[in-house]
């Protein structure tokens, strides 16, 4: 009888053809717990595939992007850089993207000594389950919520900070003339000092947003407070501030940004993108590519791989 040899990536395809269409997908409590399993699943299987002289290779998840799907839901993407010189070349690099896309972690454009990852959550009561490509794109695609948060990763996997913001914001945008109010809620490990500012997409302060009030309710009371230096405690607190539009406002871009930073080493912890009304059909070109960096790259591989849905119904 003769053999027959092999080839180990056509094995591997093989062995993963015939295990299913896609691994388990192992669920999550929490923003914390999804960061946490994206970045042990892929420097598990990542580093674990580089070649044994290279001394180092460690995985950076660099943002954490949030759009709400409705009261209890949300579509998340996590992005994160694979540090080690790119060695894996022909079937060697193919067997690590299969490797990862088995565990819903898609491989992007290759960085600087590394290369980019994305992995994809939903968020639901029950808690968060990693999804595909395709799910992230139909909803980025039709947006139930126009408001796109972007969080600094290493503060939403070590802190608390959730967000209420108005539901015009959500469904219109904010027009000018208005006045709102947003609430956030932190939850921290100790006491630090942050700010909140209206910008731009292009980080310049927007004269023609301001914010009129700013109060701090924790266990001793609620205080007033400045929007530019706001003393937080550790442990749980919230914090309620009024955003009033001229009735003017001078902006050639379809959306601002309200962002809360940390004093003490000045990282944006939370960025909100919101629309004006009215505003252009901006999610996918503008805010999404604008903030959200390599999101915008998920978006035009889905595309050509699936140019109908692009196409109006």
């Amino acid at each position: 009888m003769r053999s027959m040899r092999i080839a180990p990536l056509a094995l591997v395809v093989t062995t993963l053809a015939l295990a299913g269409p896609g691994a388990a997908a192992p669920q999550v409590k929490s923003a914390s717990g999804a960061i946490r399993s994206f970045t042990e699943t892929t420097n598990r299987i990542a580093c674990a595939n580089l070649r044994k002289d290279i001394k180092t290779c460690a995985v950076k998840v660099t943002s954490a992007t949030r759009n709400s799907t409705g009261p209890e839901g949300a579509i998340w993407a996590f992005t994160g850089n694979v540090s080690a010189p790119l060695a894996l070349k022909g079937e060697a690099r193919d067997i690590m993207r299969i490797s990862l896309e088995r565990n819903f972690i898609q491989v992007m454009q290759p960085i600087a000594e590394g290369f980019t990852v994305v992995a994809y959550y939903r968020e639901d009561a029950a808690g968060f389950t990693p999804v595909n490509t395709d799910v992230f794109a139909a909803a980025a695609l039709n947006p139930v919520d126009k408001v796109v948060a972007r969080y600094d990763a290493d503060f939403a996997a070590a802190e608390g900070l959730a967000y209420q913001l108005p539901a015009v914001w959500s469904v219109q945008g904010v027009s000018p003339g208005t006045e709102d109010e947003m609430n956030l809620k932190f939850t921290l490990s100790s006491s630090s000092t942050y700010s909140v500012e209206a910008q731009d997409l292009d980080d310049a302060a927007l004269k023609d947003l301001s914010i009129t009030a700013c109060t701090v309710t924790a266990t001793a009371g609620a205080t007033a407070c400045d929007a530019a230096a706001i003393a937080l405690p550790a442990g749980k607190s919230e914090l309620k501030l009024r955003l009033a539009a001229r009735r003017k406002i001078k902006s050639n871009q379809p959306a601002f940004k309200m962002v809360v930073r940390r004093r003490s080493d000045n990282v944006a912890v939370l960025q909100l993108a919101i629309p004006f009304k009215p505003q252009p059909n901006y999610f996918l070109f503008g805010i999404t590519g604008f903030l959200f960096g390599g999101l915008i790259a998920v978006m035009v591989l889905f595309l050509k791989k699936n140019p109908r849905a692009a196409s109006p119904v």
